[in-house]
């Protein structure tokens, strides 16, 4: 854990599993490109074993009184996922959350678009959706703010093939609409990459030679997979009218764009182009760590 600074003001987001490692990334963009010191604790480990500071379950007492401590002491509370009543209750896993803390919360995922959870829990004034269609699901004041990826360095790799190579890479085969890809992937002349139960680092490294990733023709939103893909000017395609690709497709069109972009290599290189700066425009730690901090700045503003 990053030296605690005294000239810097203190954030310390929780989350449940941190799921794709969006918490690290923003802790990462904030601290790189803010005024921030920023704490990541997560409940319980996730699989991929994302980087963070701190994790709640089992912890000795000493450490509970640590990430307590951590608590009272930072200066804006950062809840990011798409669950739970802590607001109504100020409680996080048996942690006290002081009613004078500023709150901001990040909804994410699966849970906000199905509704899984009460919209009375969410009652802090500041709530932000870190995918833009989740604002279609919102049903009061949540504002979209993106979530960060360390891409600004990344290199641009993209080439056309002779025989394009195809990746999809599904984290839930019934959200991202995998059969009826590789189904029709099939039809065509090309190399289809299924990436599945692989590492983190192991699945960017398959994206990286792609012509073309699919991220998802049916659950709305592209995230951190589609953006491993995006960083290398990979053209990507998702269910998601604000695709950084500027590629939109479902179901029914997807051979249909497939077709599109293979018959026209030059409109294949353009989408490839547009990927490449749009994602570090939108997504890249040096724009994110600048909005992340606005964000908390305003939370902090409105408490004193």
């Amino acid at each position: 854990m990053r030296e605690k600074s005294f000239d810097r003001l203190q954030v310390v987001i929780l989350s449940v599993m941190d799921n794709a490692g969006v918490a690290y990334r923003m802790k990462e963009a904030v601290e790189q490109h803010g005024k921030y010191d920023v704490t990541s604790i997560q409940a319980v480990p996730h699989p991929q074993e994302f980087p963070h500071d701190l994790i709640l379950k089992d912890s000795s007492a000493l450490q509970l009184y640590k990430i307590q401590s951590l608590i009272y002491e930072a200066d804006v509370i950062h809840y990011k996922g798409d669950e739970s009543n802590w607001y109504t209750s100020r409680n996080w896993f048996n942690l006290y959350i002081p009613p004078d803390k500023p709150i901001v919360h990040s909804a994410e995922g699966t849970g906000f678009r199905t509704k899984q959870y009460p919209r009375e829990w969410y009652n802090t004034p500041h709530k932000y959706v870190i995918c833009h269609d989740l604002l279609d699901h919102a049903e009061d004041e949540w504002e979209y703010a993106p979530q960060p990826f360390d891409c600004d360095d990344s290199p641009y790799l993209w080439e056309m093939k002779e025989r394009p190579i195809v990746a999809h890479s599904p984290t839930n085969r019934d959200n991202k609409g995998t059969d009826e890809i590789l189904s029709i992937l099939k039809e065509l002349d090309v190399d289809i990459r299924l990436i599945e139960n692989v590492t983190a680092s192991k699945s960017i490294e398959m994206k990286r030679d792609a012509t073309l990733f699919i991220d998802s023709i049916k659950l709305g939103g592209y995230g951190v997979s589609a953006q491993e893909a995006l960083q290398f000017g990979i053209p990507t395609i998702s269910n998601d009218g604000y695709s950084a690709s500027g590629v939109m497709s479902t179901s029914e069109n997807l051979k249909t764009k497939l077709e599109l972009l293979f018959n026209n290599p030059e409109l294949l290189k353009q989408k490839s182009l547009e990927s490449f700066e749009r994602v570090k425009e939108h997504h890249g730690y040096k724009a994110t760590g600048k909005i992340w901090t606005e964000i908390y700045d305003k939370a902090l503003s409105s408490s004193l």
